[in-house]
C-alpha cells in the first residue's frame, strides 16, 4: 500500500469536511417529508437531532460521523430549524454507546447505503484501478472516486484510507503504463531512445537537450528547423501510441521527461527511463508537427497580407498622382486662359506654368491613371511566389496529407507539387472562379499563382478539418479525436453495482 500524499489539506477538506457555510448547508441539507417522518420516530430531541445529522452527513460528504467529531454550529442550526429542535441538544446525543451505531445501521438500511466492505469494496477498487489509468493527477482521481461512491451509494472510507487507496491506484497505474510501454519497444527502439541521452562528439547538447530547447522566431528558417526536429524524432521509429496506455498518461510521462535533468534520466531504472523517453518522443513528435503546420499556415497567410499592403500602397500612390496631375493641369489651364486674355504667346505660358517636359510627364501619368487599379488583391499575389518557395518544399516533403473524397483534386495537386512545378493540365476542380481569373489572366496558365492557390486552399481545408496530417494532434482526422469508452465503466456501473 502506497503512503504518499496526493492531496493537500485544502483538497481533503473539500472532499470530507462538514460544511460551515450557511448557503452551502441550506443547499445541501433540505429534509423532505420522508426524512422528517424517519427523524420523528426517535423519541428524545437529542436523538432526533443526532439522527438528522447522520442522515445529512451520509448524503454529503457521503460519510459517517466520527465519534467525538465537532459538527459546525451553522450546520447544526440549519438542520435543527427544520426539525424544530434546539441545536444545543446535540450535547446529549450518543451518551448511550450503541445509539450512534444503531442510527447509522438504520439509515443505511432505509436509504440503501452500503459500507465500503466486501463486494462493494472490491467493485470500487476495480473501478479505481482503471480510473487511475486516465486520471491527470491525484485530485482528479480522488474527486472522481468520491463521485463514483456517491453514485453507487457506498459510504466513503475515512480520509486516510481514502487517500491511501487513491495513491496506491496511481502507483499501480504508473507501473502498468511503464510495463506496457517498455513491453512494446524492441531492443533496437530502446537503443534509439538511449542515444537521445548520449552526447555526440563536437556537440554541446544531447539530442534530447536539443529537442527540449525552445525555438523562437516565425520565419521560413524556423520552419526548416522544426521539420528537422520532426525527422530526428521520426528516426527513433517508435509507434505513435501504445496499446492500453491512455493518451493522458502518455502526456503526463512526457511532461515529466521535460522537467527532469539529463543526469537524472541516466540514473533512472531502465524501464522507467524508457517509458519517459518513449512518451516524450511520441508527444513531442506530434507537438512539433503541429507547430510546423501552424507556422506553415501563418506563413501562407502572410503572403496575402503583404499583397494587401502593396495593393493599399498602390491605391495611395494612385490617389497622390491623381491629385498632382489635377493640380498641374489646373495651373496650366489658368495660365493659358490668362495668356489668351493678355495676348501673350501660349508657348511662353506653357513654359512659365509647367514647361513642355513637365507637361509631357503629366500627360504620361494621366495616361497611366486612366487604367483603373483592380479591386482584387489576388492580382498582386504572384509577386509573393519567391517567399512561398522558401518554405513550401519543407512542408510538402515532410508531411503526408489525407482528406475526404471532396478533397481528392486538391490532394492530387499537393502530390504533384512535391514532384515539380505545376503544368497546365493541373487539377482545377477546387479552384474558385476568383482564382481562375488570375491563374488564366492572359489566356495562359500561370504556374506561380496556381501554386499559391493550392497552398491557400490547403490552409483552409486543414483549418476546416477536411484534410488531416499523419502524426498531428491538432490536424488529425475527426474520428481519431473521439475518446474510446473507459474500460472500467464498460465492465462495471457504479449505479447498478454489477
Amino acid at each position: 500500500m502506497a503512503h504518499r500524499r496526493i492531496l493537500t489539506a485544502g483538497h481533503r477538506r473539500a472532499l470530507f469536511a462538514l460544511p460551515d457555510d450557511e448557503v452551502v448547508c441550506r443547499a445541501r441539507y433540505v429534509l423532505d417529508a420522508d426524512d422528517l417522518r424517519r427523524i420523528a420516530r426517535r423519541r428524545k430531541p437529542e436523538n432526533r437531532l443526532g439522527f438528522a445529522l447522520q442522515l445529512c452527513a451520509l448524503r454529503f460528504p457521503e460519510r459517517l460521523l466520527q465519534p467525538g467529531e465537532v459538527v459546525p454550529e451553522v450546520m447544526l442550526r440549519v438542520i435543527a430549524d427544520q426539525i424544530e429542535a434546539d441545536w444545543r441538544d446535540i450535547e446529549g446525543y450518543g451518551l448511550r454507546e450503541n445509539t450512534r451505531y444503531e442510527h447509522s445501521a438504520a439509515l443505511q438500511a432505509e436509504l440503501g447505503y452500503r459500507p465500503f466492505i466486501g463486494a462493494a469494496r472490491r467493485a470500487m477498487l476495480d473501478w479505481l484501478e482503471e480510473a487511475a489509468m486516465t486520471a491527470a493527477n491525484g485530485l482528479d482521481l480522488s474527486t472522481a472516486f468520491m463521485t463514483a461512491l456517491r453514485t453507487a451509494k457506498i459510504i466513503a472510507p475515512g480520509p486516510s484510507t481514502f487517500e491511501r487507496l487513491c495513491a496506491a491506484a496511481l502507483v499501480t497505474a504508473e507501473r502498468r503504463v511503464q510495463t506496457r510501454i517498455t513491453g512494446a519497444l524492441s531492443p533496437a527502439q530502446q537503443r534509439s531512445l538511449q542515444r537521445l541521452l548520449e552526447l555526440e562528439a563536437g556537440e554541446r547538447l544531447t539530442p534530447l537537450g536539443a529537442l527540449r530547447r525552445p525555438l523562437g522566431g516565425h520565419g521560413p528558417n524556423d520552419l526548416k528547423e522544426l521539420v528537422d526536429r520532426v525527422e530526428t524524432l521520426r528516426a527513433v521509429a517508435i509507434p505513435t501510441a501504445f496499446d492500453g496506455v491512455p493518451a493522458p498518461r502518455l502526456a503526463q510521462l512526457a511532461r515529466e521527461c521535460e522537467r527532469v535533468s539529463i543526469a537524472h534520466l541516466r540514473e533512472m531504472r531502465h524501464g522507467r527511463r524508457m517509458a519517459l523517453l518513449a512518451a516524450f518522443v511520441v508527444e513531442r513528435r506530434a507537438q512539433i508537427t503541429d507547430d510546423a503546420l501552424n507556422l506553415g499556415l501563418r506563413l501562407t497567410g502572410a503572403l496575402f497580407k503583404r499583397a494587401e499592403r502593396r495593393h493599399l500602397d498602390a491605391l495611395v500612390d494612385s490617389r497622390r498622382n491623381i491629385g498632382a496631375v489635377v493640380r498641374a493641369h489646373v495651373d496650366l489651364g489658368q495660365a493659358l486662359l490668362a495668356a489668351r486674355e493678355a495676348g501673350v504667346d501660349l508657348d511662353q505660358a506653357i513654359d512659365a506654368a509647367l514647361g513642355w517636359d513637365g507637361l509631357a510627364r503629366s500627360v504620361e501619368t494621366a495616361v497611366q491613371l486612366r487604367t483603373p487599379i483592380s479591386a482584387d488583391v489576388l492580382e498582386r499575389i504572384e509577386a509573393e511566389h519567391p517567399r512561398l518557395r522558401r518554405f513550401a518544399s519543407a512542408l510538402l516533403d515532410t508531411f503526408t496529407f489525407h482528406g475526404s473524397r471532396d478533397m481528392a483534386e486538391l490532394l492530387d495537386a499537393v502530390v504533384r507539387l512535391k514532384h515539380g512545378p505545376p503544368r497546365d493540365d493541373a487539377p482545377m476542380a477546387f479552384v474558385s472562379p476568383r482564382w481562375r481569373k488570375v491563374i488564366n489572366a492572359d489566356g495562359s496558365f500561370n504556374a506561380k499563382v496556381y501554386e499559391i492557390c493550392v497552398f491557400a486552399k490547403l490552409r483552409d481545408a486543414l483549418r476546416a478539418g477536411d484534410i488531416w496530417v499523419e502524426g498531428s494532434q491538432r490536424y488529425q482526422r475527426f474520428q481519431d479525436r473521439l475518446l474510446a469508452p473507459v474500460a472500467a465503466l464498460e465492465r462495471w456501473s457504479p449505479k447498478s453495482g454489477q
